[in-house]
């Protein structure tokens, strides 16, 4: 990924750098730092920064959970990520998390506790010889970046030294032996905890929460061996810097349990007042954050390890288990420094373009950018940028991942690249961003019960506020039963792509007590614009489906209240072949015109209706598009001007149909004759000033 994706994200990097600085024994540990945001968020970018910066100062790891089958693979690999050499900084001592390691790795044969004492003894051959150290080692080196992997035969001798020295007796066993009959479960000696703890991994006890206490006793271990090996100055000093460990994919399910399993290890040594660890863990993941807290945003002011997280809870003294952090999208100057085009005229206008497709959003500001600055792989038209192929291989950049590309019937192999068979931009961005929700039928079409999840959650982006009781109409409507509305929504909702508030144009309002119950009343949430603009595109390419997809939306929100958002939905449909839903919103509009008690209140039931999903296209005029819809300019006939001042509106507010803001002049004009017609109406006027400075501003 570029560097670009950063842009907004310097807090982070000044955040991890004052946490990692050393002075003395910490005064309370330190907080596990999750980076959240929906998939494409840089959580990746801002791993791989602080590798960059920090790998070099202090021992450091970085893994990718994504392929974790379980915690210890997490933890080995983490214990073998921090055995790579930091010229000045000497190696860590894991002598408790290497005897429990010793102890998992026995494969029981048979013999019982006594081959399990002997191999406890055994030498690097005969260790070699009963442990599952291939296993182990192919489990756990994938999970450390490429250029820090071995060959699986070199990560299994030298896991087979490690787990050997247990048995010959080398400094710091019998340390570990007296941490075990502390902290370990069971009773006895350390031999009957390991052999405990072996049982209960291998679920061979009948002890609650067996396997989970075993993987407890994992983690406890890890941190004690950093604790001891940080704050004692017996061995030679005081270290400099803390550790860092960073985690990406973090989501999973096994990374999701090691970090709950850190986070209740810390609690309970904070309880017996034992020494902080050393361990800053930074893990990025996709989706929302399992925590109380509310995320910081990483532009935020108070972002800063000085600062107490200000959703924490208990008093200020309290220590700070999690630091959720929500990585914000890029703001307008970020995407100018990303851009690298000029086809609408200057960098700046281009950066606006794709800040306006995409709200910021940093892989897909990062793809779009590099398409636009490149005619020969999106053509010199930004009106198409999201409906042409997907380029040839050969004007992409490294770091982006190969798109699927569908196989021709017949064909032994997929097509070409930049052929016909390549997906559009658009779908290769709805892949990137919804990739765990992106399933489809055999064909890729719709079957009789209805379409994939992303259709699913298509058809639920087209209406304001994501309405479950409409979702469920709508479908009703189509026939489709394959999913329901709330799974696509919740979906939607655990991959961070809805706020969990109510959209401004969904036209929710308080109902009428003396009326029937407004259809638009319930829980409401705001779509990302991305999303929303994608899964629309997606629905863009099945007329029927869009048809009937608004229909059933327009069916439901029947009641007189629910007026707006009823012609919302009928807009949608309107075509040049097919006029009468304009017909029918322009005829309303006029309508509450008369009866809204000031131009403002009319100006709101306007950008209700207006803000209409748009699946038309054209490579011509805007202008002469909107006339050959509405119909030409009468300043004098008010239910044309409306109708024209209608269309344009719909229109513009995709700036994918408009991306040279041409029609900015159009609705000016008709805003003056509406507020010409209607006796000089000054809230009319101040509209049509408004979008004439835009008019002005891309004419120069």
């Amino acid at each position: 990924m570029t560097d670009g994706r950063l842009y907004g994200r310097v807090r982070v990097v000044e955040f991890t750098g004052d946490a990692l600085r050393r002075s003395g024994v910490p005064a309370r540990p330190l907080p596990i730092v999750l980076l959240v945001g929906p998939r494409g968020s840089g959580g990746s970018v801002l791993l791989d920064r602080l590798w960059t910066d920090f790998s070099g100062r202090c021992l450091s790891v970085r893994l990718d959970l994504g392929r974790a089958e379980a915690v210890e693979d997490i933890v080995l690999a983490a214990i073998q990520g921090w055995g790579r050499r930091v010229p000045g900084i000497r190696p860590i001592r894991f002598c408790r998390t290497r005897m429990l390691f010793k102890a998992l790795s026995f494969v029981d044969a048979g013999g019982g506790r006594a081959a399990f004492e002997a191999y406890l003894r055994a030498g690097p051959q005969d260790a070699a010889a009963h442990a599952a150290l291939d296993g182990l080692a192919a489990r756990a080196a994938p999970l450390l970046p490429a250029d820090q992997q071995v060959l699986l035969s070199a990560t299994a001798r030298a896991l087979g030294l490690l787990l050997s020295a247990v048995g010959r007796r080398r400094r710091g066993d019998a340390k570990a032996r007296s941490w075990l009959k502390d902290h370990a479960p069971g009773v006895g000696s350390a031999e009957d905890r390991l052999w405990e703890i072996h049982r209960r991994h291998h679920g061979r006890s009948d002890a609650p929460d067996a396997a989970r206490t075993a993987l407890k006793t994992v983690c406890a271990a890890l941190l004690a061996d950093l604790r001891t090996d940080f704050n004692r100055r017996s061995l030679r000093g005081q270290r400099p810097a803390n550790c860092l460990l960073m985690l990406d994919n973090a989501g999973s399910r096994a990374g999701e349990l090691f970090l709950e399993l850190l986070a209740e290890c810390r609690r309970e040594s904070h309880r017996a007042r034992e020494r902080p660890d050393p361990a800053l863990v930074v893990a990025a993941r996709r989706g929302r954050a399992h925590t109380a807290m509310a995320p910081l945003a990483s532009t935020d002011d108070r972002l800063s390890f000085a600062v107490r997280h200000p959703a924490a809870p208990a008093g200020e003294d309290h220590p700070v288990w999690w630091y959720p952090i929500r990585l914000t999208g890029l703001g307008r100057e970020d995407v100018v420094v990303m851009c690298g085009s000029s086809v609408l005229g200057s960098q700046k206008r281009d950066a606006s373009h794709l800040s306006d497709l995409t709200d910021g959003h940093p892989e897909a500001v990062d793809r779009l950018a590099h398409l636009l600055a490149r005619p020969e792989a999106a053509g010199d038209d930004p009106r198409r940028l999201l409906d042409r192929p997907l380029p040839a291989a050969e004007y992409l950049t490294d770091h982006w991942s190969a798109p699927a590309r569908p196989t021709p019937p017949g064909s032994a192999e997929g097509p070409e690249d930049g052929d016909a068979g390549a997906p559009t931009v658009a779908a290769y961005l709805l892949r990137r961003i919804l990739a765990d929700d992106h399933v489809d039928g055999p064909d890729g079409g719709i079957g009789p019960d209805g379409g994939s999840l992303l259709d699913t959650m298509a058809v639920l982006a087209l209406t304001p506020g994501l309405r479950l009781g409409a979702g469920t109409a709508a479908l009703h409507f189509l026939g489709w039963t394959r999913f329901d509305a709330a799974t696509a929504r919740r979906r939607l909702g655990a991959a961070l792509w809805l706020a969990e508030a109510p959209d401004p144009l969904d036209g929710a309002a308080e109902p009428d007590p003396n009326g029937a119950p407004d259809a638009a009343v319930g829980p409401a949430a705001r779509l990302h614009p991305l999303a929303a603009l994608l899964l629309h595109r997606r629905l863009a390419a099945l007329p029927e489906v869009w048809d009937g997809a608004h229909q059933g939306y327009a069916a439901h929100y029947s009641g007189a209240h629910d007026a707006p958002l009823r012609h919302h939905h009928l807009l949608a449909q309107a075509t040049p072949s097919r006029r009468e839903p304009l017909t029918a919103v322009a005829g309303y509009l006029e309508r509450e015109y008369d009866r809204c008690a000031s131009p403002e209140s009319w100006q709101v039931i306007l950008r209700q209706v207006t803000a209409a999903p748009n699946r038309l296209r054209t490579d011509g005029d805007p202008r002469t598009y909107v006339t050959a819809l509405a119909g030409r300019p009468d300043p004098r006939d008010r239910n044309r001007t409306i109708s024209r001042l209608v269309t344009a509106r719909w229109l513009y507010g995709d700036r994918s149909f408009d991306p040279r803001h041409h029609l900015a002049g159009l609705i000016s004009a008709e805003y003056g004759n509406l507020a010409a017609i209607c006796g000089g109406n000054e809230a009319l006027f101040q509209e049509s000033g408004k979008y004439h400075l835009i008019e002005e501003e891309w004419d120069r």
